[in-house]
């Protein structure tokens, strides 16, 4: 019997034999792609995005106009709604009587929070919605805006 029988015939040997065949044909396989990319030459200048100023997004006749007491209602009034503080700070819009987070992309709201007193729950029989006048909000831009069928 050869010697190198007995040396290839144990499975450790072996083993590692395979193991650093597979090592040498992979580092070839990347010296070969090297090589063969080398010369390309690649438009780089064409492949890089150009940077364009943005235009404003909402127009000034647009936007409505607020007074600043009515900001000071809402900035107290948010205050106590929120005393515990923001689930999250994402596109977060503040009204008179809740504060809401603003889901652009679904056009819903993630979340809507609203402070209930006593006060705010009692019963009006004196109040009809069918006399309610519901608008669509000026301020969030028409493409995320969701408008209801009459508009």
């Amino acid at each position: 019997m050869s010697p190198y029988n007995n040396i290839l015939g144990n499975k450790a040997v072996q083993t590692a034999l395979v193991g650093a065949v597979g090592v040498a044909c992979w580092f070839g396989g990347v010296q070969y792609e090297k090589s063969k990319h080398l010369n390309v030459s690649r438009p780089v200048a064409s492949a890089i995005p150009v940077a364009k100023p943005a235009t404003s997004v909402v127009q000034t006749s647009q936007t409505p106009s607020v007074s600043e007491s009515r900001l000071e209602a809402v900035g107290r009034r948010t205050s106590e709604i929120m005393k515990f503080g923001f689930p999250s700070l994402s596109n977060i819009r503040s009204f008179d009587d809740f504060v809401l987070s603003y889901d652009n992309r679904n056009r819903v709201a993630n979340w809507v929070f609203e402070h209930l007193t006593e006060e705010n729950l009692k019963v009006a029989n004196n109040v009809d919605r069918a006399k309610c006048d519901f608008t669509v909000d000026k301020s969030i831009h028409p493409f995320f805006r969701v408008c209801f069928q009459g508009d």
